[in-house]
């Protein structure tokens, strides 16, 4: 089995379920509380679509490097369920 540990902390799969988690929770409390309100206790980071915009960066950041990882379907043969 080919292990890969991301840029940041972890292998890429548990990277992309926490980030991809991470954006789950900010539509979540978006949807909840509304789009545009913050925290109170937090205001510098920003309402809640600030939060959403954030998550969804760091989302396709980590799709971008999935990808990668699992490199072009086009040229390499399936590999087996890991």
């Amino acid at each position: 089995m080919r292990e890969r540990l991301s840029m940041h902390r972890g292998h890429i799969y548990d990277r992309a379920r926490e980030e991809c988690a991470e954006l789950i929770m900010a539509i979540c409390k978006a949807r909840r509380f509304g789009l545009h309100k913050y925290h109170p206790a937090a205001p510098e980071l920003g309402d809640n679509e600030k939060q959403i915009r954030h998550e969804i960066a760091d989302v396709r950041q980590v799709c971008d490097e999935l990808e990668r990882f699992l490199g072009d379907p086009i040229y390499k043969e399936p590999r087996d369920a890991e």
